[in-house]
């Protein structure tokens, strides 16, 4: 097994775990942000909040797009004929 080459992650995988259940089929509001889709800058205040740990906006898309969780646009729903 190789050693890990470059910088350290700044969370451990029980974090990251823990990022995911909080993102994963949940809404932001439920963690008092005003606005109801996740965004990498919403996840970002989280993890700032929970565990004092800054990330930059790259590092938090390649955290979520490490644990499958891709962007996603919203549903658009036609509320003309129905």
């Amino acid at each position: 097994m190789r050693k890990d080459t470059g910088r350290p992650r700044r969370l451990t995988a029980a974090e990251e775990r823990q990022v995911f259940i909080w993102v994963n089929g949940k809404n932001p509001r439920q963690y008092g942000f005003d606005f109801g889709l996740w965004t990498r800058q919403i996840v970002r205040e989280l993890i700032d909040q929970k565990f004092a740990v800054q990330l930059s906006l790259a590092s938090v898309g390649v955290l979520l797009s490490r644990q499958g969780l891709t962007p996603q646009k919203p549903l658009q729903r036609s509320f003309g004929s129905q």
